[in-house]
């Protein structure tokens, strides 16, 4: 889910200096239907990256990427488009040199600033009432599609269970896993308390730090 934030005038930006770039790149808006049903992936390679039919956001999360829950926060742009992207470094290179090449790539050619900033928001939490569910790191997973942000494991369970999770979705929810369009989750899902509970789980909604990339500026790239 998308929100604006307002940026803390003492946060540094941050901005494309003193990081490795790619020698060549290929950037190009992908086209809709010009190569079938395409797939979207970023696939780092020894020497590049290819990221094929992938939105702004997407290609902001894989450069920043930081190994817990981030939210972007920014303009519509960020998902309005999809992008081909070939880089090349000119030499072998680590994935995470790979994502700072990409950092410096989105600075240079969609113009974009950002900073980072934390909020204290209201977290979905799952805690366990009395029995037992499934792997909690993938039902949250699950549970996070149906609700405004990541939910977090809170249930002390381990080990994997089975599970049925059953939960109504409406006529505009249903459109968003139309083929070929972007799925980010459902959204805020009325029914998401219920279902779990049936499962003997429940939500609890509390405060928790969360970490936002907010967008500062951003446009669209020159293409080539």
């Amino acid at each position: 889910m998308h929100r604006v934030v307002v940026a803390a005038a003492s946060v540094l930006a941050l901005l494309a200096v003193d990081r490795p770039a790619f020698e060549v790149a290929s950037v190009k808006r992908y086209v809709e239907g010009s190569r079938g049903e395409a797939e979207r992936k970023i696939t780092s390679q020894p020497d590049g990256l290819i990221a094929s039919r992938e939105t702004i956001e997407a290609l902001i999360e894989f450069a920043y990427r930081s190994g817990h829950s981030t939210e972007i926060s920014g303009p519509a742009l960020l998902h309005e488009d999809d992008y081909d992207i070939a880089a090349k470094a000119g030499r072998t290179v680590t994935v995470a040199e790979l994502r700072e090449m990409l950092q410096s790539l989105l600075a240079e050619r969609f113009k974009l600033v950002l900073h980072r900033e934390t909020k204290s928001v209201p977290v979905p939490y799952l805690v366990a009432s009395f029995s037992m569910v499934a792997n909690m790191a993938r039902f949250c997973e699950t549970l996070s599609m149906f609700a405004d942000r990541a939910v977090v494991d809170r249930t002390g369970l381990t080990g994997t269970y089975e599970v049925t999770l059953k939960v109504p979705l409406d006529p505009e929810q249903r459109k968003l896993m139309t083929p070929g369009r972007p799925f980010a989750g459902f959204g805020p899902t009325a029914g998401i308390n219920s279902a779990v509970e049936e499962l003997g789980l429940k939500l609890e909604t509390r405060k928790a730090p969360v970490d936002f990339l907010v967008i500062d500026h951003i446009e669209r790239p020159t293409e080539n």
